[in-house]
């Protein structure tokens, strides 16, 4: 028996969940750019002229950021639930895989404590997706006032906006990367847990652009995995996975060649 290899976050996974943020993002975006040409092209002078029209627009904002907020809330669980239910699919067919090389024949099913942490992952998940409304109006309501007070004109305040939209990009394209290898670490840990593994081998990320150096020195160390490994840094135990852009993974340690495995993790 030999256990050689560790589950990887799933890229077509990561994608996914980024194509879904995008397409509401888009359509928001999209929403407010009409709205604004609209309003602008009725009355551009006078909302270049007028002292009351900061305040108007600012009100029509407001109404445009909780109708958007509201069309998020909707669609934040649904979008959620999926990402999570297809992360746990790639986590348990992978390690199911992964063991079966190794001669370990699993019936993983996961505990109530276990389906609580998923829930828990959801609604993680469901509140980061409702904070993008919420960031992307603050920083539009910031350039249309400054827009307003200045005199500027329309196409001044398009140009801006695309500037705003590219922040908002890569916000979504960050919370899809950064939850993707989060709830890999959660679920696998969770799995591992269930199936009597308390032991695990950091294995870091060689691809990463800005490796933090804790977690290159911690690669093939054991951790507990109902502790993680101790890194100053965070002054805390972290897992594989969890801090923010941290693409690490873990190898499991099998109890039953627990000694075999140390002895070629020695070697490496």
């Amino acid at each position: 028996m030999r256990v050689n290899g560790r589950v990887r976050a799933s890229a077509a996974l990561k994608q996914k969940y980024f194509k879904k943020l995008m397409n509401i993002i888009d359509e928001m975006n999209k929403s407010v750019m009409w709205w604004l040409s609209a309003r602008y092209k009725e009355n551009e002078k006078e909302i270049i002229a007028s002292d009351s029209a900061a305040s108007d627009v600012e009100k029509e904002l407001k109404d445009l950021m909780k109708r958007w907020s509201k069309r998020f809330d909707e669609a934040s669980e649904d979008i959620a639930k999926d990402f999570v239910k297809s992360a746990t699919n790639h986590s348990t067919n992978n390690l199911k895989a992964l063991l079966k090389k190794a001669g370990w024949t699993t019936n993983l099913k996961l505990s109530r404590k276990a389906q609580d942490k998923l829930k828990a992952l959801v609604i993680e998940n469901v509140n980061l997706i409702k904070s993008i409304p919420e960031k992307y109006f603050t920083e539009l309501t910031t350039v249309t006032m400054q827009s307003i007070t200045r005199g500027r004109d329309l196409k001044y305040l398009k140009d801006e906006i695309k500037k705003r939209y590219g922040v908002v990009e890569r916000r979504a394209a960050l919370i899809a990367r950064d939850q993707n290898n989060k709830a890999t670490s959660i679920i696998i840990h969770t799995e591992y847990e269930e199936l009597g593994i308390t032991e695990a081998v950091w294995k870091h990320n060689p691809g990463s652009k800005e490796p933090r150096h804790e977690h290159v020195a911690a690669n093939n160390k054991v951790y507990d995995i109902n502790k993680g490994m101790y890194f100053e840094s965070a002054g805390r135990y972290v897992f594989p996975g969890e801090e923010i852009n941290c693409g690490c993974t873990s190898e499991p340690i099998i109890p039953e060649i627990r000694g075999l495995q140390l002895k070629r993790i020695e070697q490496r």
